[in-house]
């Protein structure tokens, strides 16, 4: 398995993944080797980094009525940054499959992400001290009603999800485990652990095995055990 992780990849974007010169290394001709699979995980940073560029602000919003989270939301920035991620995973794909790369058409899996609670809760980090919140943060700036926040959050996640998983089918020998509604959500207005997760958008170690049994299942039936 090639892992490209080192301590402290905690904000990651998918374009900082596919560049990553450790991963093109490791795929390349010259100091590559054939991996049984490659695991990614790319998506979710880039999103909850964006947040506050695709809600609408508020002097925008004006006095409208919000029906749905779509309308909290401008749709091109969006659509515009599924595209990103997905063209970040499409490289990763191209440097495996380079002609005479070593690990020429191997598995890939990644995965989607489950529904963070956007609470006022966050990631404590030796060495950095606190990071965060990250949700909760933009909503709160972005004056986004209480009552709708998990809506919202569930509906950008949602969406990243559709994207993801919509490479399964497009991409070869690429899959996509769907984590969602895996793990407990935090309950909302908590400031700390939660459900099973840590703080605002990482799991605890609870939450984390859950995950990984999840995702273990499709790495063993790629690869065997």
């Amino acid at each position: 398995m090639l892992d490209g992780a080192t301590p402290g990849d905690t904000i990651k974007h998918i374009s900082q993944i596919s560049s990553n010169r450790g991963l093109q290394r490791g795929l390349s001709k010259g100091d590559g080797e054939k991996w049984d699979l490659i695991l990614l995980s790319g998506g979710g940073n880039d999103l909850i980094d964006e947040a506050g560029s695709i809600i609408i602000d508020p002097e925008e919003r004006g006095s409208l009525k919000m029906d749905t989270p779509a309308d909290y939301c401008h749709q091109s920035h969006l659509k515009a940054l599924i595209e990103r991620i997905t063209r970040g995973y499409r490289r990763i794909v191209e440097l495996r499959d380079d002609p005479d790369a070593p690990s020429s058409g191997v598995p890939i899996v990644c995965h989607t992400y489950d529904y963070p609670t956007p609470n006022n809760s966050p990631a404590r980090f030796l060495g950095t001290g606190l990071l965060g919140p990250w949700l909760y943060r933009v909503f709160l700036n972005e004056r986004i009603p209480k009552e709708d926040w998990i809506d919202l959050a569930d509906y950008m996640f949602e969406y990243l999800a559709q994207g993801i998983l919509s490479l399964e089918g497009q991409l070869p020998n690429f899959h996509v485990v769907d984590t969602r509604n895996t793990i407990v959500r935090a309950k909302p207005g908590k400031r700390d652990e939660s459900g099973d997760w840590l703080n605002e958008i990482h799991p605890n170690s609870k939450g984390y095995a859950k995950l990984a049994r999840r995702i273990g299942i499709k790495v063993l039936n790629l690869i065997g055990d």
